[in-house]
């Protein structure tokens, strides 16, 4: 997934748990949460990067 949001040049920011644990938090999360930036742009880019990740 995050290869194709690269390659579409998506802009997006890693939040929640997973973003704690990168900055060092010793914390257990099962999900990953992911703030889209809301541009009509950057949504067409999302949604392109879903479909190339095999998400629907």
């Amino acid at each position: 997934m995050f290869a194709s949001l690269a390659s579409l040049e998506v802009k997006y920011l890693v939040i929640g748990g997973i973003a704690a644990v990168l900055y060092g938090v010793p914390r257990a999360t099962f999900d990953l949460d992911i703030l889209i930036e809301a541009s009509p742009q950057n949504a067409e880019r999302r949604l392109t990067a879903m479909e190339l990740a095999g998400l629907r």
